[in-house]
């Protein structure tokens, strides 16, 4: 192995024990810099639920292992999905703020065929939308719709990977934290 080859694979293993603290750092600072308050809601709820379930691990693994596949798959993605779903129908909120703000951005990008130069937003959200937009129409129910695949496909990431480096019960009990 070369000296450059060394150095990157250093740069590249420090990386990814480092994002982890950068995403949680993120998390915890962005609502506050952002003066969005009810940001720490939904992070205090799956904290909360994330600290019942470690401390009843010893009966919770038991049962993990013990669910058939089928069985965990819907609990941990359709019943989700089917939450999500169902809030989105029955409180229609409208966007606002980043959500506002990449709803126009994909708007003007399915209008118009062209991304502006001077957002801050990542594009690959507005290309998201504006890829749904093409085929349901623009409006905010359908961009908020659209986040509920990607929801569920970090799950079932979060599961693959959890099986990866850990055991079965482990990833189930992470896939069920991040539903």
């Amino acid at each position: 192995m070369t000296r450059i080859s060394r150095i990157l694979m250093a740069l590249a293993t420090w990386a990814v024990r480092g994002f982890p603290f950068l995403v949680f750092a993120s998390v915890m600072i962005l609502p506050a810099y952002k003066g969005l308050w009810l940001g720490y809601g939904p992070i205090l709820a799956g904290s909360g639920l994330a600290l019942v379930l470690v401390a009843r691990w010893s009966r919770l693994r038991s049962r993990l292992v013990a669910i058939s596949s089928p069985a965990y798959w819907t609990l941990a993605l359709v019943v989700p999905g089917v939450i999500q779903v169902g809030l989105l129908l029955l409180l229609r909120p409208e966007p606002w703020f980043d959500g506002l703000f990449v709803y126009r951005h994909a708007v003007t990008l399915l209008e118009t065929g062209r991304y502006d130069p001077m957002t801050y937003y990542p594009p690959a959200q507005a290309w998201w939308y504006a890829g749904w937009f093409s085929v349901f129409g623009s409006s905010p129910l359908v961009a908020q719709l659209s986040q509920i695949p990607l929801s569920l496909l970090v799950t079932w990431l979060t599961v693959r990977v959890g099986r990866d480096v850990g055991s079965d019960s482990t990833a189930r009990l992470a896939g069920l934290a991040v539903a």
